[in-house]
């Protein structure tokens, strides 16, 4: 009876940390998508590598780098580790958009993330073997930087994922 007892606890307990980090990660991505809309990139994390590889080519800009490591930092994940990716586009005046385009009004700011939750015992399997994706998409607000082209980045994803789904 204990060995059926504990599986059942055990079972809910990474269930409980799994929709705990899924909920964490909508809601950090939505609340990047916001900041990045509004211009608010947060203060300069030391030692943060997170989005350092640009989208479509060179390195994404410093300001992007900056949201993408508060970000990651304020997803609060319990279980798992994570990845991000931070796009920019501007419409382009045939009705699409173009991304890496100059920061306008208009234009959307789209922000993307992956968690891989650990797992705690391996007979319980989790909903996309612990693998869970979010992304939004928040219009440009704040054009203070009108004009000026913003490079977006990606971490490498994570092992088994791609960022296709983005």
């Amino acid at each position: 009876m204990s060995p059926l007892l504990f599986l059942l606890l055990f079972g809910i307990l990474a269930y409980g940390i799994y929709f705990t980090d899924s909920l964490a990660l909508r809601d950090g991505v939505r609340a990047a998508a916001r900041d990045g809309s509004l211009q608010s990139w947060g203060p300069a994390a030391g030692g943060c590598s997170h989005a350092g590889t640009g989208n479509t080519g060179g390195n994404p800009s410093p300001e992007i780098q900056r949201l993408a490591c508060n970000a990651v930092s304020g997803l609060g994940v319990v279980g798992g580790s994570s990845a991000i990716k931070i796009a920019v586009f501007s419409p382009n005046g045939s009705g699409s958009y173009d991304e890496d385009g100059p920061w306008k009004q208009g234009g959307y700011i789209k922000v993307c993330a992956a968690v891989q939750q650990s797992i705690i015992i391996p007979f319980i399997p989790l909903p996309g073997d612990g693998l869970k994706h979010a992304s939004v998409k928040m219009p440009i607000e704040n054009d203070d930087s009108a004009n000026r082209i913003f490079y977006g980045g990606h971490d490498a994803p994570l092992p088994g994922d791609n960022w296709s789904w983005c």
